[in-house]
């Protein structure tokens, strides 16, 4: 691939305790990284964001997570 590397935004499923997304993520990354260096990821988890297990931040609606995927473009 020439040019710029295409962006990938790797979006986990759950932020609850016992999640099994963080096996599937790293799955899919090592799949994506067979393919070579032309591809970027951006791990977005919400769980490291803050996002309960209930998808609530601070009383807040995943919304709040939505609002910060732009970022992303």
């Amino acid at each position: 691939m020439t040019g710029e590397p295409i962006r990938i935004g790797l979006l986990y499923g759950s932020a609850r305790d016992g999640r099994f997304c963080d096996s599937v993520a790293a799955w899919a990354q090592g799949q994506i990284a067979r393919y070579g260096k032309g591809f970027l990821v951006d791990r977005i988890d919400p769980k490291a964001l803050g996002v309960g297990g209930d998808g609530q931040v601070g009383g807040m609606s995943a919304l709040w997570l939505r609002e910060r995927m732009p970022s992303l473009s």
